[in-house]
């Protein structure tokens, strides 16, 4: 299938579409653009809802060579439970009051590039950082799963919905 995909249920219609597109902006740069026109409209009277169409979600890539594994006896899934162990949220206990009762989680500490680089993993007798072994790095879902293009340039689509009992031509004209 090819889109634009446009979400219309319960009756919404977008009475606009704008695309967000920047010769020498890299897409994270537009996606944060688009979002902050997204709030601007947002305050525009009439407006219901502007929803972002085409984002492509960040993600954070792990590469590392089966050799460089092998050396050190270790496996993706030893990596994979490492990043698993570290990021888990455990129970750390419950605080019961009168009219109360509290669960305490300690959360995972693993919230940039940076932390995941300096992940340890154990192999054999030896401690090892994840940055030794592999590149870490942060990119954008490969295979993109809703890429938009305008005019041949990468874009971010704004579509502005209505609100119930607005004047399009009125809504219209102030989104404009």
């Amino acid at each position: 299938m090819i889109g634009p995909f446009f979400n219309d249920e319960f009756g919404d219609t977008y009475i606009s579409l704008y695309a967000i597109t920047g010769q020498g902006f890299a897409y994270p740069e537009l996606k944060t653009f688009a979002k902050t026109a997204r709030d601007i409209l947002l305050q525009v009277p009439g407006v219901a809802k502007v929803d972002l169409l085409g984002t492509q979600d960040e993600r954070i890539f792990i590469e590392v060579s089966s050799a460089a594994l092998a050396e050190r006896g270790l496996s993706a899934l030893d990596i994979q439970a490492a990043l698993g162990g570290q990021n888990a949220m455990d129970p750390a206990g419950r605080i019961e009051t009168g009219e109360r009762s509290f669960r305490i989680d300690v959360e995972g500490g693993l919230r940039s590039v940076e932390d995941i680089r300096e992940l340890r993993l154990r192999a054999g007798q030896q401690t090892l950082r994840v940055g030794n072994i592999a590149e870490v790095r942060r990119g954008l879902e490969d295979p993109p799963s809703a890429k938009m293009h305008y005019q041949g340039r990468e874009a971010v689509l704004l579509g502005t919905t209505m609100a119930p009992g607005a004047n399009v031509t009125e809504v219209g004209a102030a989104v404009e």
